[in-house]
């Protein structure tokens, strides 16, 4: 039989074999047990133990209680009318029934009934109980030469038939015994764990913390600078609409009428209404030349400037037009010129 992991982590059984020399004597050996394999190991022996050797052993492990010897009978269970008599009051009698499966040896063929007068239990039960001893799960048994043999099967029994995961999930009294158990075996691990978690987040809170106010910081000065940003972009179309309005013609049907003017040896290269004075710069209003139309272009024929404008003249939004500029590129050998019209 394998060492399993939930074997690991419940460790060793104590087992407690009682027996009665008469109906108020008993005596009680104690037994520390481990089983490695197949095989199952004695660690500890105490013989009539006193109450601080049974919570000192008891206390950590599960507790395996059989009882026997004066006053116990064991009978088949075959439901003959002194075993239903046992059955039918509890009040009266104590009573455990033999685990099939349990090696006792060739003997043994089927299952029995052992039971006892509770009268004669009382004291040992208010004894376990005043020793944290659960006595839930409490065996009565036909007593054996040894209590060592007696034991170590008890042990055996219960690595390999309830030692499980399914038992201790269950709301029964060895559900209970071995969860108590496991809890107090790992309570010491698991804090460990949780004081080295608790360490961790100690030291790396304030390298957090600090990451986490330079991240604030950054986040407000992202928010203060869109807010900046968008506030200057409701202005400038604030400031844009207002100039569009300003006109008496819509901008198309300028630039349209412009165009129309444009003699076929001239390229315009900008045509603009109400142009910008100067480039957009941060924190500052748009600067537009107010209620007033540029228009720029190269050609290779300079009387084709002339014709342009009065052609401009000629239509009467236009009649202020003005030549601001008239220029050769020395690089191209065409006339570049710019024009201002007053709306």
């Amino acid at each position: 039989m394998k060492r399993s992991l939930l074997q690991r982590l419940t460790g060793p059984v104590t087992v407690l074999r009682i027996r009665f020399t008469d109906t108020a004597n008993y005596s009680m050996s104690l037994f520390v047990l481990d089983c490695t394999g197949e095989q199952i190991r004695v660690l500890h022996r105490e013989d009539e133990p006193d109450a601080a050797v049974l919570k000192r052993e008891c206390a950590a492990r599960p507790v395996l209680v059989s009882v026997a010897g004066h006053g116990i009978i064991t009978k088949p269970a075959d439901g003959s009318p002194l075993v239903e008599k046992v059955k039918a009051d509890p009040e009266t009698f104590a009573w455990s029934f033999s685990n099939d499966d349990l090696p006792s040896g060739p003997d043994v063929q089927t299952r029995s009934i052992t039971f006892v007068r509770r009268g004669q239990v009382e004291p040992l039960l208010l004894q376990l109980a005043e020793s944290g001893i659960p006595t839930a799960g409490m065996r009565y048994d036909t007593p054996g030469e040894e209590p060592e043999p007696e034991a170590s099967r008890e042990a055996l029994y219960f690595y390999r038939a309830r030692l499980k995961w399914r038992t201790a999930v269950r709301p029964t009294p060895w559900g209970n015994m071995l969860c108590k158990a496991l809890a107090r075996r790992l309570r010491l691990p698991v804090l460990g764990l949780m004081l080295l978690l608790l360490v961790v987040n100690a030291l790396a809170s304030a390298s957090l913390e600090d990451r986490r106010a330079e991240q604030r910081t950054v986040l407000a000065a992202r928010e203060k600078t869109r807010g900046v940003s968008q506030a200057r972009s409701e202005q400038r179309r604030a400031a844009v609409t207002e100039f569009s309005q300003r006109l008496a013609y819509r901008h198309a049907w300028l630039l349209d009428r412009t165009a129309s003017h444009v003699p076929r040896e001239i390229t315009l290269t900008s045509l603009a209404v109400q142009p910008l004075v100067k480039r957009l710069e941060d924190a500052k209003d748009p600067v537009f030349a107010s209620e007033t139309l540029s228009v720029r272009g190269r050609t290779d024929d300079a009387a084709a400037v002339s014709r342009l404008i009065a052609g401009l003249k000629s239509d009467p939004p236009f009649r202020k037009a003005k030549l601001e500029q008239l220029e050769q590129n020395r690089e191209s050998g065409s006339t570049e010129f710019k024009i201002t019209i007053a709306l």
